[in-house]
């Protein structure tokens, strides 16, 4: 690969907590970027978050 096809994006990463499944696909429903088919393949996996970056969030 050369350089410039380094820098290219070719994909991005969200990282939300909802309460339930139910809460996360309402949200999907209006969120900007699925509405406008900017994220068009959407793959939700479940993962843990370390403590010390939740403290960031209180």
């Amino acid at each position: 690969m050369d350089r410039l096809s380094l820098m290219n994006m070719i994909g991005s990463m969200m990282v939300v907590d909802y309460p339930s499944r139910e809460e996360l696909d309402k949200w999907l429903k209006e969120e900007p970027y699925v509405v406008g088919n900017v994220w068009q393949n959407i793959e939700i996996k479940p993962c843990r978050v370390a403590p010390i970056f939740m403290e960031l969030y209180k």
